[in-house]
C-alpha cells in the first residue's frame, strides 16, 4: 500500500509531512491514517524532520488521529516553532517528545 505521508511499521503509522502540516495535506493524512488503521496500526510517530510548522487544521487534524490510538503518539525532529506552538496551545503534554 503505497501512501504518501504515512509509513508503517508493525502496529506503528510513522507520520512524515514535507513543509506545513496544514489544510492542503490534511484530507490526505485523514484518509491515510484510517487505511493504516485498517491495516492494524493504532499507535502513531509523527516525524516532523521536515516540517516546517502546522497551522490550525493541521493541529486540529493531529488531535483527531491522537484520540483513535491506543498509545501516547511520539513526536520526532521537533523543531522550535513547532514546540512553542504546542506549549502555548497546550498540547505538548499530548504527546512522548524523542
Amino acid at each position: 500500500m503505497i501512501m504518501k505521508y504515512i509509513t508503517t511499521e508493525g502496529s506503528t503509522a510513522i507520520i512524515k509531512v514535507n513543509g506545513i502540516l496544514g489544510i492542503n495535506v490534511v484530507r490526505t493524512l485523514e484518509d491515510e491514517f484510517s487505511r493504516a488503521q485498517e491495516i492494524g496500526c493504532n499507535n502513531v510517530i509523527y516525524d516532523l524532520s521536515n516540517t516546517e510548522s502546522i497551522d490550525s487544521v493541521g493541529l486540529a487534524c493531529m488531535m483527531n488521529i491522537n484520540k483513535k490510538i491506543k498509545e501516547r503518539p511520539k513526536l520526532k525532529n521537533v523543531n522550535t516553532i513547532i514546540r512553542g506552538l504546542l506549549e502555548t496551545s497546550e498540547l505538548i503534554e499530548d504527546f512522548d517528545i524523542e
